[in-house]
């Protein structure tokens, strides 16, 4: 049962915390988890996946990632409007706690579950017909079947 001001926690698996206020004011519901930690070593290939991740919240099932105040903690929160029927609400919430856990496998992984690109690997354009991308240093200047952007 939420309290005085609209908060509930809900636990799922004896694992995943789902916090849920109840904003009167404003009449929706946010739902707000912790995905995980930023690995260090990879966080600027971590923080650009996540902003692609977010746009449109095409890969978040409608929710948004952000950084808890200290910026290594990974956050997923969803805002539903309080007039939505119970069952688009507990399918909002399946989802929600679904994509959580998938990222936050994702997050696990890193690198060996991503695609890590390096910065000259980013500005290389794979053409059709290539079948792999292979260069060594010195062969910037070679016709090996990129166009550089």
């Amino acid at each position: 049962e939420a309290d005085e001001d609209g908060y509930l926690c809900l636990q799922f698996d004896d694992e995943r915390l789902v916090h849920i206020q109840y904003g009167d004011e404003d009449d929706r519901i946010t739902l707000l988890t912790e995905v995980g930690p930023i690995d260090p070593e990879y966080e600027t290939a971590i923080y650009r996946r996540l902003l692609e991740a977010n746009l449109l919240g095409l890969e978040t099932a409608g929710g948004t990632f952000g950084l808890q105040l200290g910026g290594q903690v990974v956050m997923l929160q969803r805002v539903l409007p309080v007039s939505a029927p119970f069952t688009t609400f507990d399918k909002s919430l399946r989802e929600f706690v679904d994509t959580a856990d998938e990222w936050a496998a994702r997050l696990e992984s890193v690198p060996a579950g991503w695609e890590l690109e390096s910065e000259k690997e980013r500005n290389l354009v794979r053409l059709p017909d290539d079948d792999e991308f292979v260069q060594s240093p010195g062969e910037e200047d070679q016709d090996d079947g990129f166009i550089r952007v």
